[in-house]
């Protein structure tokens, strides 16, 4: 995240009352230093202000957990939907990745469905 968008993350959690400081620790990665009880609410405002964008849908919670997991481990952050209803097994999971990453997950999750066998 560059320094512009470290910014406009504060300035977001700043208008939401939550005073928080964020700094890059490494090439990819960043820490969020906040008060402990606000922790949770300042990590859900900066995901709502993110630009998530739907990559792809599954019929298998564990499938879509694993691409997940994959995507995180590359350092893409994603985040899965559930509107599969549980009762009567229905809908969909979705996967969603912020828009500017959009093409470097597809090409991972490509690469996945090429190495693992259903």
């Amino acid at each position: 995240m560059p320094y512009n968008e470290v910014a406009k993350h504060e300035e977001v959690l700043a208008t939401a009352a939550i005073s928080a400081i964020i700094l890059r620790t490494s090439e990819n990665n960043y820490a969020l230093y906040t008060e402990a009880s606000n922790e949770e609410n300042a990590i859900d405002t900066i995901n709502i202000h993110r630009d998530w964008t739907l990559l792809s849908t599954y019929s298998s919670y564990v499938k879509a957990l694993y691409h997940n997991d994959v995507l995180e481990d590359n350092n893409i952050p994603a985040t899965i939907i559930n509107d599969k209803d549980s009762s009567f097994m229905v809908g969909e999971i979705e996967l969603h990745v912020e828009t500017k990453n959009r093409k470097a997950a597809n090409k991972i999750i490509a690469l996945l469905e090429t190495q693992t066998p259903e």
